[in-house]
């Protein structure tokens, strides 16, 4: 589900800004392709950073619980 999120939101995003860029179509695709990478870059960190959070693995209780 997700995935599909993503992408309808990201093609909702890129397409609209290579479309409009004041430069043509080819910078356009190539600004909506380096923002697509950022986008990624900053959701890889995130999520790198959400797995090393040691609050964010679950512990086991005491024994005999």
């Amino acid at each position: 589900m997700s995935t599909q999120i993503g992408a309808a939101l990201g093609i909702a995003f890129l397409v609209p800004l290579a479309e409009r860029h004041p430069g043509g179509t080819a910078p356009g695709i190539a600004l909506a392709m380096r923002s697509g990478a950022v986008a990624l870059a900053v959701a890889v960190a995130l999520t790198l950073a959400a797995l090393r959070d040691p609050r964010s693995v679950s512990r086991p209780g005491p024994p005999g619980a």
